[in-house]
């Protein structure tokens, strides 16, 4: 039978690597609103004005990749007070050692919040050069 600390980390693991593909998939998507941004939804001329959706999404997709690696830190913190080996009572006593999923829930719902908001804006600003040119 498994041990209660090997359930644990058998779960843990699978958590911690699915925090670091979302980690992956937010720089992807930083990345990419970027380049749609300079190459497709961008200005002719002039400086490139991302707008308060584009940018609240590009804090939203930040503030998930810190939470996918402040979780890893936290779970595996998690693992070592499980196993007993934990060091410090300052970080012992920290909720987010005890609760880890704090963090990832954090994580998911700044991701996605993010991804659906990168969304919007890509989509209004496709709309935009289209509305332009149809006015004239």
């Amino acid at each position: 039978m498994q041990s209660t600390f090997d359930h644990s980390l058998a779960l843990v693991r699978l958590f911690i690597d699915s925090a670091t593909r979302y980690g992956q998939l937010g720089t992807g998507a930083l990345v990419l609103s970027v380049t749609f941004l300079e190459k497709i939804g961008g200005e002719k001329n002039g400086p490139i004005r991302p707008g308060g959706l584009l940018i609240t999404a590009w804090l939203l997709l930040l503030l998930s990749i810190g939470c996918g690696a402040t979780y890893n830190y936290f779970a595996i913190k998690y693992l070592e007070m499980k196993a007993g080996s934990l060091g410090s009572s300052l970080t012992d006593s920290s909720q987010l050692v005890h609760s880890p999923g704090l963090l990832y829930g954090a994580m998911l719902l700044t991701f996605w919040f993010g991804a659906v908001l990168l969304t919007i804006a890509a989509v209004l600003r496709l709309r935009r050069p289209a509305a332009a040119v149809a006015a004239t």
